[in-house]
């Protein structure tokens, strides 16, 4: 998939912008401050319908305008896609070739886009909310059953919380709803695992190509149950939900399942969060995020890959290496305050609120 053209109404910082992009790599160069991540937060809506900066949709309109609206012509799967969304304070508006879309999920099945953000160094050490939301989002682009499953357990622990602040618990109902919970955890916690078996070679892979770190990464999925099979699920999970019935009885909330979940990454057994240095965290999270482009196995349907300011912490060696591994990607887009390394890319300034191409590769 390729966007093939961006437009922004009243979006951060820009009134107007309207920019042609190319294949392979895009660089986005300007100074701190001129909007040049406004530009690829706009590719990153495309996909998700929200920003990965800010969960405010005020914070995306220009100062004093009612609406903001991205608009993009995409080419996927050898077919263009005329897609637009329109943000105002109430909400959003997603149309896709003059037809509205009201299910999230359906855009989802039509852009993937992956993000690298400089915060993203922090992510070995930050709360196990933010890698269990990076599993959900990358399984949620594969598996439209990983989604139903997911959505189904967030409904059935609802349910289960609801019941236990209830005055009068119904320990009927808490058991035939925990039953319930527990047969669909089982398919969420499956596909976890599997996930992570399949990424780690690819992460290393990626790691190897884009950096001289030559230690091993394992990826440690930390289940709130042991299980080899669904039968080993089951048994351990109901004996886990059983434990701790009164801890939920008493705090009136549900304190284990699949909503805690969470999974460790480690360089030659030594987790990287503890032990790592800050250039190996960065490598480590520049190949996490990029390793899941290859597994989707369709060609042309690989995420368009954002990288926001990943350049400026690296040396120039750790430059030309990630570039020269980003050539393989359909459709990459950098962000930065300059670039040091000469590479086979198509590069924008940014400045005044406007994006201007200074050079015409691939045209």
């Amino acid at each position: 998939m390729i966007v093939e053209r961006l437009k922004l109404q009243q979006f951060r910082n820009y009134d107007n912008a309207d920019v042609s992009f190319e294949k392979g790599l895009n660089i986005i160069l300007g100074q701190n401050g001129a909007g040049k991540t406004n530009i690829v937060e706009g590719i990153y809506y495309l996909s998700f319908a929200r920003s990965f900066r800010t969960l405010n949709f005020r914070d995306l309109i220009k100062k004093d305008k009612e609406f903001a609206s991205i608009s993009a012509k995409v080419l996927i799967d050898g077919s263009k896609k005329d897609i637009r969304i329109i943000i105002t304070e109430e909400g959003q508006k997603i149309i896709c070739n003059r037809v509205e879309i009201t299910k999230l999920s359906s855009l989802a099945d039509l852009i993937n886009v992956i993000v690298f953000e400089p915060k993203d160094v922090n992510f070995f050490q930050a709360s196990p909310r933010l890698r269990r939301s990076y599993l959900n989002m990358q399984l949620s682009k594969l598996s439209n059953k990983y989604l139903e499953a997911c959505s189904k357990c967030a409904k059935l622990t609802k349910e289960r919380n609801a019941i236990l602040k209830s005055s009068n618990v119904n320990k009927v109902h808490l058991e035939v709803i925990t039953d319930q919970l527990i047969e669909k955890s089982y398919e969420v916690c499956k596909m976890r695992k599997e996930y992570l078996i399949k990424l780690e070679p690819l992460i290393n892979k990626t790691l190897k190509a884009i950096s001289s770190i030559n230690r091993l990464v394992k990826l440690t999925y930390n289940s709130f149950v042991t299980f080899e099979n669904k039968e080993d699920f089951m048994q351990n999970a109901k004996k886990a939900f059983r434990d701790s019935l009164e801890n939920d009885l008493k705090y009136k909330v549900t304190n284990i399942g699949v909503h805690h979940e969470d999974f460790s990454t480690s360089l030659n057994e030594a987790l990287i969060g503890n032990f790592g240095s800050q250039g190996e965290k960065r490598m480590v999270a520049i190949a996490l995020k990029l390793a899941p482009y290859f597994m989707v196995e369709d060609k042309e349907k690989r995420p368009i890959v954002v990288l926001d300011d990943v350049l400026s912490e690296l040396d120039q060696e750790h430059q030309e290496k990630l570039l020269a591994f980003l050539n393989k990607f359909n459709q990459v887009f950098i962000t930065g305050t300059n670039i040091d390394s000469s590479c086979n890319a198509t590069i924008y300034e940014v400045k005044n609120q406007n994006v201007v191409r200074r050079n015409n590769r691939g045209r």
